[in-house]
Order: structure tokens, then sequence, then C-alpha cells
């Protein structure tokens, strides 16, 4: 589908029109899960596992059952007899452009079971073993405390790495090594010979640590069951209401007609809530059982313990160079903690293709593998898999420059993919679309002032402290699920409705699509409503994650417009009395040849009600569309910071911070800025602060609270100087690729480049993240052999 639009007739894409939801959301009119409540309703409390690994030989209720306001107490067992199935997550990439993970042997990918509650054992500490239902949530919560689990501690694993040797806990029987992925990419015997030939390798692992979502909003959920029509009704935040409609419809073995999902607001996801967990399942169950509305919404430290979390990947990578600094060749081997069960391989897949990053390297080789372990699933985070492949390629190329004496910025000018090579097949076989990357780094090194670094450097060490500075370019990718689809209906009320399958958590979808819609019906963007969240309405689409929603949101309505104005034409030639082809259309307005007499939209919708309309104009404005795109796009882009860090203290402070972005046509650049300065925050906020931590001796978390878990504030981040460097994509009419994720992906590696930067002279080659300040001062005495000094 190649770009065939004329910017420069457009109105509204392209302009930074403030959001229209936020008027909405400030004042509180916001709908999110928890606002939700029904007539009657009831309370759900879990029962977590507080071992990471045991035997569940008995879950003893009796005591729960019997104390006030209780209604029930569920088990696996319960779940067994009513013959509830397991959890469908369908955790492995597969789109046409997705590179194929597989197991060892090349077969499929043994993903472990997700039953609602387990039977016989649990893998994680957190994981659901019962749910006690009350009358109210204080009633819930005690009886839930008084559920005996008798348990039988077994050998556990939380360490990727660990899991993979042979003497390693099992945590399926199915799987005797817990490795469930192993697949290599490119061409192995032509890295090898390249390596051969070159005059500088580099190598260096790297564990990019497990970090967790904690969006504003924990999950919720409402469940009920109307007996005299056998349909069920969930209220659930989520990524996409019609995914979730299907996956926990197969979980109850009914009908997706019998389910109803209702997903409006929803209070931050970053792919953290793109999955079903089992409280959805268990609140519908008992809803039909009990008959009356359940209801559950997670604490912070229960979110902590259960949410779906991210990255935890350990990487070694090789770098092959000439002698002049010309990449020959890239090795990677990526071990990916997938956790107790598989919820989603794609921060695996997503990365392994993009291991050489935006360079012109003539081979690779990569090793994707998967390792279970006795922790909780990991998922799609934002920007999925790239900023850990990102850190990797951009930290190896760092120390390179310093180890074989090139300048940092040179090398990398010397490597990248020229504009004139795109399309581009990297290494992997994976096609990029479009791109300019040296402009990428022209901007952004002007914006950070690059050239005054050292003047700031003298007088920063001459206050004592040492600043650093960092650089990083990344590629991200764009696909997700590949189908969407609209209705389109102009009603005589002066609104035009769109209903979409995607589900907006803070993107500014209403007002974004809404740009779109308006510029091709020749409407005011105020005219048009966006619906989403209910699937009784919106009956098809992909959800909102991989960066997808503008892209076949934008695109699908684009298409579904132009449906609508072929309509319209007809309708219009039978209001008119000429032939359709006699029908123009124009900024909104029909008309026709040698007639005085217009139509807008909305006299026209009325004028229809009272016309004969024959079978193929049946509905009046109305259009369905569907669209299918499943070819690839991919945003790129740099970043470059400068950092303070007081070697006595090992404190680090980001002084700069510039980005600079390509994300395809620019819909509205105020909500892409927005996305932006978010995306950064959330990549910093791993690079500095962010990390679950496990205790090596018990397997339990350490992290169950905001007082555990530091998330970055405002007040220690400065203020984001951005730039759009808009190159449009050839995969789509809009040229749109994507917004929002990409700025997450170069922050971890720019961000450590340049606290290593600044700590080269005391002998540091590399800091594991999150970058505090105990570790950076643990660094520094390390690389000077004074670890015992105080």
């Amino acid at each position: 589908m190649n770009i065939s639009l004329d910017c420069a007739s457009f109105r509204s894409i392209g302009q930074p029109i403030p959001r229209k939801e936020d008027d909405r959301l400030v004042c509180g009119e916001g709908r999110f899960s928890d606002d939700f409540d029904s007539p009657g309703q009831v309370y759900a409390s879990i029962v977590r596992s507080v071992y990471p690994h045991a035997r569940i030989r008995d879950v003893g209720v009796e005591t729960a059952k019997s104390m006030p306001g209780v209604l029930a107490v569920f088990t696996g067992s319960d779940c067994c007899e009513d013959g509830l199935g397991l959890v469908p997550h369908d955790p492995v990439p597969s789109t046409r452009t997705d590179l194929k993970l597989t197991a060892l042997d090349g077969g499929d990918v043994f993903t472990g079971p997700h039953p609602l509650l387990p039977v016989d054992r649990v893998r994680h500490v957190g994981e659901p073993i019962a749910m006690v239902v009350a009358t109210s949530r204080v009633e819930a919560v005690d009886a839930a405390e008084a559920v005996s689990v008798d348990y039988e501690p077994i050998e556990w694993v939380t360490d990727s790495l660990e899991a993979t040797r042979a003497d390693a806990p099992i945590i399926w029987n199915d799987l005797p090594n817990n490795v469930c992925v192993d697949t290599i990419f490119g061409d192995e015997a032509a890295t090898d010979a390249a390596f051969k030939v070159a005059a500088h390798v580099i190598e260096m692992e790297f564990h990019i640590g497990r970090i967790t979502g904690v969006p504003l909003e924990p999950r919720s959920a409402l469940a009920s069951f109307d007996a005299k029509t056998g349909r069920y009704t969930l209220c659930a935040g989520s990524n996409g209401a019609v995914r979730h409609k299907h996956q926990i419809a197969a979980v109850l073995r009914e009908n997706p007609e019998n389910l109803r999902v209702l997903c409006f607001d929803v209070g931050g996801n970053f792919g953290t809530k793109n999955r079903v967990y089992s409280e959805f399942g268990l609140t519908l169950w008992a809803a039909k059982k009990l008959g009356r509305p359940v209801k559950y919404t997670a604490s912070r430290s229960e979110s902590f313990l259960s949410d779906y979390q991210a990255r935890d990947l350990k990487t070694s990578v090789q770098l092959a160079l000439s002698a002049d600094g010309q990449f020959l060749g890239y090795r990677a081997s990526n071990l990916s903690n997938v956790g107790a069960w598989i919820v989603s391989l794609s921060p695996l897949g997503k990365g392994i293709a993009l291991v050489t990053g935006g360079y012109a390297i003539p081979v690779a080789m990569a090793r994707a593998r998967a390792v279970f372990t006795n922790t909780v699933p990991t998922q799609a985070y934002r920007s999925s898999g790239r900023p850990e492949v990102c850190h990797s390629l951009e930290r190896i190329i760092d120390t390179a420059a310093y180890e074989f004496g090139f300048d940092p910025i040179e090398l990398r000018r010397k490597n990248l993919i020229p504009s004139d090579a795109m399309p581009y097949k990297n290494p992997l076989g994976v096609t990029y679309d479009s791109g300019e990357y040296e402009r990428n780094m022209d901007i952004a090194l002007d914006l950070v002032d690059w050239a005054g670094f050292l003047e700031r450097e003298a007088e920063t060490r001459a206050r004592g402290k040492r600043l650093g500075r960092g650089f990083a370019n990344y590629v991200e990718s764009s696909i997700g699920a590949p189908g969407e689809r609209t209705d389109i209906t102009v009603k005589t009320d002066g609104i035009v409705e769109i209903v979409i399958g995607t589900q907006p958590a803070g993107q500014g979808q209403e007002t974004s699509f809404a740009q779109v819609a308006a510029d091709f019906l020749g409407v005011s963007v105020d005219a048009i409503k966006i619906i989403v969240g209910d699937t009784d309405i919106v009956k098809a689409g992909g959800g909102s994650h991989s960066g997808r929603s503008m892209r076949q949101a934008g695109t699908v309505i684009y298409l579904g417009s132009q449906d609508l104005i072929e309509k319209a034409k007809c309708i219009a030639a039978l209001l008119f009395k000429v032939d359709e082809a006699e029908v123009e259309f124009s900024d909104g307005v029909f008309s026709a040849t040698g007639l005085e007499q217009t139509s807008d939209w909305f006299d026209l919708a009325r004028a229809s009600t009272a016309l004969d309309l024959p079978e193929k104009l049946s509905g009046g404005l109305t259009v369905t569309r569907e669209n299918q795109m499943d070819v690839a796009v991919f945003p790129n882009g740099c970043a470059a910071c400068e950092v303070e860090v007081d070697p006595d203290t090992g404190f680090v402070k980001v002084t700069r911070y510039a980005a600079v972005d390509d994300v395809g046509r620019v819909i509205n650049p105020l909500i892409v800025d927005g996305q932006t300065h978010g995306s950064i925050a959330q990549g910093l906020g791993q690079a500095l602060w962010e990390q679950c931590i496990i205790d090596p001796d018990s397997g339990q978390p350490i992290c169950g609270s905001l007082m555990d878990y530091t998330l970055p504030r405002a007040d220690e981040l400065p203020m984001f100087a951005t730039a759009l460097n808009e190159v449009l994509s050839p995969t789509n009419p809009l040229g749109i690729k994507s917004g929002g994720e990409g700025p997450t992906t170069p922050t971890l590696a720019v961000i450590i480049n340049a606290i290593v930067n600044a700590l080269r002279e005391y002998g540091v080659r590399d800091i594991e993240m999150p970058a505090t300040p105990f570790r950076v001062w643990t660094a520094i005495r390390e690389a000077q052999g004074r670890v015992g000094e105080r």
C-alpha cells in the first residue's frame, strides 16, 4: 500500500490540537474500571502463593467459609470440576514479518499451561491459589487470610542463567531443561569468517534487569451474569476489549457472543494490561455461580506481586571491526527470562530481529533463547525487546570506540545505513522501510550542544564533580495485530461516529483519530466522536500495542472515509436527481455540475431518511471497513545526554537530554511530544532507579510497594529537548510509522554511556542498571581496587 496523499491538503493532520479527552479526564469524568459498580455486587479477594515453588497438598477453606459475609471460596479443584479452560495467551509472534521462534529441535514452543487457579503446584510468589467472595471487601480480605494452604516447598530457581544449568530445578515436567526457545538466526558461517579477518574484536555481557509497569490504575474487574439472557458482562481495563473477549470466552468455554467486555478509560498500561489475568475469568465464573455481580480490584502490593513484568534479558554480544573502524560482523546470544509460563515472546522475537540496529553490518548471527523460572511471567513492555538489544549494541560500540581509539560519534557515522539504501534488509532478513539516520544524529547533536561539552565539563570538574556525555542511535519496529476495523456513521444531529477496535490508555486517540477523519471527510474535529471499548458495538479490532494504533486506525479510517464518500455520492445523486458521475465532493460538501443545490454531510444524512434508498445504499450514511496490514514499519531516532556524577557519593544527575525521533507522518505533534517525554522518563526509570529485586536466598520479591520500588519524579529530570525528523513510510497511505515507544529504546544505553564516559578516568568500563548511587560508588572503588574503603 503506497503513499498517495498530499499533506498540503490537510488542515487537521499535523496540527498540535489540544486533546479533546482532557477536559473530561481532569474534571473527574473518566470511566475507569474501578469506577463502575452494580447493584448487589459482592467482592473478591485472592489468596496468593507465598512460595516461589511448592506442591499444593491441600487448600483448607472451611474456616474462611464460616466467616461473616463470606459467600464462597473457590479453588483450582472447583475450576476443574466446572471444566474451565486454560488462558490462551497465543504468545509466539506470528505475523509474516516476524522471525519464527522455535524449540531447539525446530518444533513448536512449549508455552506452559495457565489455569485460572492451579491444582497441584505453584510456580511463583503471588500466583493465585484461591478466591474468596464476600459481601464487603474487608470481609473478603479477612477471609482470604483464613484460607490455609498446606505447601510442600520444592527447589526453585529465579535467575535465567541458573535455570539453564543441567542441575537446575525443573519448572515444568514437560520440559526437562527449562529452555523453551532456542533458535539461531543469520549466517553463522559468514559471521565466523568476518570475525577471523577482523583487526579488532570486542565482547561484552549485559543483564537488562527486571522491571514492572506500575500503571497509575491497578487492574480491576467487575463481572456480572444475566441468567435470563445467558450473557456475561465484564468491565476491565486492557489494551483492547475484543481480544480479551475471545480469550476469556475460551476459558469459560462459552460462545464469545455471550460475553460483553467494557473497557473505556485505562489508567496506564505500557504492556502490563495487554494480556488476560486469572481474575477476569474467575470473577465472571463466580458471578454466574453466585447470581451476584463480583468486583475485584488489586492492591498496589498485589500488583507488584502479580502484574506481568518486563525486560529481564541476559545477553552476550561481540563486534568485529576492521582497522579503520568498519563494522564487519556481529554476534548476539540473548536469554530471556519468561517466568513461570509464557505470556508473550514478543520481547525476545522483536528484539532479536533488530540486534544490528541502524548500522550497515554485513553479517550477523543471533541466538534467541527463552527459559522458564519461578518468577512472575514477563510481557511486552514499552518498546518490547528493543531497548535491551539497543543497549547492548550501543554500549559495545561506545566501548569499542574508546578501547580501539575511535571517536564514538564518527564511528557511528561511518557505519550508519545511508538513507539512499532504503528499503534496507538487515543481516537477519528484516527489511527497514525508510529513515534518515545521519540527519537524526545531526539534529540531536545540535540540540544537546555536543560541541560545547568541554567547557561545561571543565566547570563541573572545578566543582569536584564529573560530567559525562552519551549518545545512542536506535531502530524500533511496529506491527502488532495486523487487522483493524472501523464503522463510520454520519448522524443527523451533526456528529460523525467512528467505532474503532483500538484502546486508548492515555495516548490521545480521541483527538488524533478525529483529526484523520476530519480531514478526509471535510468536517471539524469537534464533529467526530470516537467510540471504543464496548464489544457489543466494537466487533473487531487489534487493540493498542506495539505502536500499532495510529497507523492501523489511521489507515482504516482513511479507507472507510473513502468508502463513505462514494456511498454518499450515490445518495446525493438521488437527492439532486442527477447521475452518480455528476456528483462532486469537496471540503465536506456535495454538489453537482450546473446545480446550485449543495449538501453537507449532515444535510445529506437528514435528507436521506426521506429517500427511497436501493439495497446497495441501505442504512444510509454508514459504512464498515476492514483492513489487513501486516508489513512492519521501523521508527528510528537517537538520543544524546549529559550526566553529572559525584565521585564521592555516586549520585547521578541528568543535566541535559535530547531526543530525535522519526515516527513517519506526525498526526498531532503535541500528542507525540507528550508521548516522547513519557517514553524517555520510563527509560530513565530503568536506567537509574527501577528494579524488581528477588531475594537470592528465599526467592521472595523484595519490591512489594512504592516504598521499595523507585519511580522517576519530575524534579529529578531535566527539561527534554525533542525534535521530529518526519520521514514517511511507504507501507501505508498516511506514511505513519509509530510514536510513543521509540524514545524509550535508546534511553538505557545513552544514560549508561554518559555515566561510563564520566567515570572512564577511574577505569570504569561498564555499570549494570539501575545505576544507583551505591552501584556507581562501588564501581569507582572496584575499578581503583578500593572495594573495602568506606
